[in-house]
């Protein structure tokens, strides 16, 4: 593992990336007095080339995307996984402005989303390495915030301004789906191998799971749901979910609605504050 240092941010990350967040006692992004938020990292197996300012770089394993939500400095900036405490590789601001939750696809294409505060705000999607938008998604975005990739490359969308969630196949710029059964505050978004969508309410503090192809909620989640922010599933569809307050992430077992409360390093809610002055803490793990 390595931990990455930037911009009182820490990201710990391991090569099968998952994000988890821990915000201390602030809302959400989108919810009053929001505090600007860390984006999903983006792994792929093949070398890539990313050109920045004029030179080629050359890299291969894991990317990380950092979203600087500040509205004077809107931008993703891209760092190399595998160096310690890197220098970024570039940065992404063209048609990016307060970015909350980003998201990678298995291609490298990044999504990024993007609430204005004034108005609906938009999806912007990049092709791996370059740094000008492939297009922007309207339609359907509501003042998104955080977005995931499913197993067919298809994207999916947290849209708070309307109570919903958003699927896009890929390529395309129209809703496929949309989800709003069970969705009062729709904020963090993860989907597992089975096709299942978890999507995460900050109020009431719930994460509401949805079968393959199904708009009404099979199962609802809420013990040791507190304030949910981005959440999260590894392979073993092992759900991953930071509360705000108390500024711990809980972890539930594949197909459970109770935390684990195992010995194992990932239980019992170990995610807390990073020590060193560093707030708020956002920690990748896989």
């Amino acid at each position: 593992m390595k931990t990455v240092t930037f911009c009182r941010r820490a990201v710990t990350i391991a090569p099968a990336a998952l994000l988890a967040a821990c915000i201390g006692s602030q809302p959400p992004i989108g919810a009053p007095g929001a505090m600007p938020q860390s984006s999903p990292a983006g792994e792929s197996a093949q070398s890539r080339s990313l050109r920045s300012n004029g030179d080629d770089y050359k890299v291969s394993g894991a990317l990380v995307y950092v979203t600087n939500s500040n509205p004077a400095y809107s931008s993703v900036t891209v760092y190399d996984a595998k160096s310690d405490n890197p220098n970024p590789i570039t940065t992404i601001s063209t048609d990016i402005f307060e970015p909350v939750g980003s998201c990678v696809d298995r291609d490298g294409t990044l999504y990024v989303a993007n609430q204005t505060g004034s108005g609906p705000g938009w999806v912007s999607e990049y092709l791996l390495g370059e740094t000008e938008p492939l297009r922007i998604i309207t339609d359907g975005i509501n003042t998104p915030s955080y977005c995931a990739i499913d197993g067919h490359g298809n994207l999916w969308v947290s849209n708070v301004g309307d109570r919903t969630v958003t699927e896009y196949l890929k390529g395309s710029t129209t809703p496929h789906a949309t989800l709003s059964k069970g969705l009062t505050y729709p904020g963090g978004i993860a989907i597992d191998r089975g096709g299942s969508t978890y999507v995460a309410n900050y109020s009431p503090p719930n994460v509401q799971v949805f079968p393959p192809g199904g708009t009404t909620p099979k199962r609802t989640i809420t013990d040791g749901i507190i304030e949910p922010g981005g959440i999260a599933l590894d392979r073993d569809g092992t759900l991953y979910v930071p509360n705000l307050v108390p500024c711990n992430v809980e972890e539930y077992r594949a197909g459970q609605s109770k935390p684990y409360r195992g010995a194992d390093p990932l239980s019992r809610a170990v995610f807390d504050y990073i020590s060193g002055g560093l707030t708020p803490p956002f920690v990748l793990s896989g």
